[in-house]
């Protein structure tokens, strides 16, 4: 997955989860994006980036295959995980069975910085 994509994909699903640097007083603490991710996937520059930016903190829980992957979204019912990184398979197979929220796009404004060809790609 392209960086540029990556970005604009954490972007838009975290939009909800954070306030503007203007809005957000120093001492209030950032919001936390729990992320579930392949191992060295994103780099720790990026997430760097994208916390100060956005004035959020970034876990990432790593797994190792899809089935580990599968088995930490059914143990926790997809609570624990704001984001879970997917392949094309699995989005498939998750948006089959109704596991995917749809983005409410009154609340990512940053999606028509999104190009069309990655916003419809499994629809």
């Amino acid at each position: 997955m392209c960086i540029i994509r990556l970005i604009s994909i954490l972007s838009l699903l975290a939009a909800p989860l954070w306030v503007s640097s203007a809005q957000a007083a120093d001492d209030k603490p950032a919001q936390e994006l729990v992320v579930l991710n392949w191992e060295e996937y994103l780099d720790p520059e990026l997430v760097a980036e994208f916390e100060e930016a956005f004035n959020v903190k970034v876990r990432e829980v790593y797994y190792e295959n899809d089935t580990e992957r599968d088995k930490l979204l059914l143990q926790s019912g997809g609570e624990e995980y704001d984001i879970a990184l997917l392949d094309g398979v699995s989005i498939a197979t998750y948006q089959k069975r109704g596991w995917l929220a749809k983005i409410d796009e009154s609340q990512t404004p940053n999606l028509s910085h999104v190009y069309d060809r990655w916003r419809s790609a499994h629809h």
